[in-house]
């Protein structure tokens, strides 16, 4: 799965998958912005089939969290 999402950030930030760290959040990689971020999101949602509250959308940053949203709305 982080291989994928990787691919997702990858494509909407216009970077190569592998200038994309395991731990690569907001802080980390300069073209993750905020306008980029919500862009993410919507391909994350279309990416993975899911859906992303507002709230959630707020708190996921990193690979990491993004990865245990999709897990978690996975296992549901």
């Amino acid at each position: 799965m982080r291989t994928q999402i990787k691919t997702v950030i990858a494509e909407v930030l216009g970077i190569s998958p592998d200038a994309i760290a395991d731990d690569a959040s907001t802080e980390t990689v300069a073209e993750w912005d905020s306008l980029k971020h919500l862009e993410l999101m919507m391909a994350i949602e279309a990416a993975f089939n899911t859906r992303i509250n507002t709230a959630a959308m707020l708190e996921l940053h990193s690979i990491d969290a993004i990865e245990s949203y999709i897990s978690a709305q996975h296992n549901r």
